[in-house]
């Protein structure tokens, strides 16, 4: 079964919402906006290749992720995964904080219940943004007892808006 990614346009969309969710207007650290010039010099046929991008050596066209960060927490994530049909890849702002969310009861730290939280907030409105913009998302599909997936797009062409930083 042939699997399609998303197309490099549909990426550098996903990461412009992420950049203006996850730093509020500000600029990113000078790693992200490392990662960001190399996504835009890339080509078609190196785009997903790159070094900037995680993912499992043993399953690699099973995820990809960008360590994007933000503004209160540099973990955070810009994730490409796969479809549970296997029928394409969804989008996931993934806060990457379980180890702390695991933490947390464990050592009681309070400052670090307000990371999780912001954590949560920030990649629900990145995720959001994403679906408003008709890209796909873990929470815009279902998944029927069957195995069906249904995707819910809000628009069938994404805005492209205006490119990579």
């Amino acid at each position: 079964m042939v699997t399609t990614l998303p197309s490099i346009a549909e990426v550098r969309l996903a990461v412009d919402v992420y950049l203006d969710h996850a730093y509020a207007g500000a600029p990113p650290p000078a790693r992200v906006q490392n990662a960001i010039e190399q996504l835009a010099a890339a080509g078609e046929m190196e785009f997903f290749q790159l070094p900037v991008w995680e993912c499992d050596v043993r399953q690699p066209l099973e995820w990809f992720a960008l360590r994007l960060g933000n503004r209160i927490y540099p973990h955070m994530k810009l994730a490409l995964g796969r479809r549970p049909d296997r029928l394409g890849y969804v989008f996931r702002a993934d806060p990457h904080d379980e180890h702390v969310t695991a933490s947390l009861a464990a050592w009681g730290h309070e400052g670090l219940e307000h990371v999780v939280k912001s954590n949560r907030e920030i990649a629900g409105a990145i995720e959001a943004a994403w679906r408003e913009r008709g890209l796909a998302t873990v929470g815009g599909l279902t998944v029927t007892s069957g195995g069906l997936v249904i995707a819910h797009v809000v628009n069938t062409a994404p805005d492209l808006g205006p490119g990579l930083r």
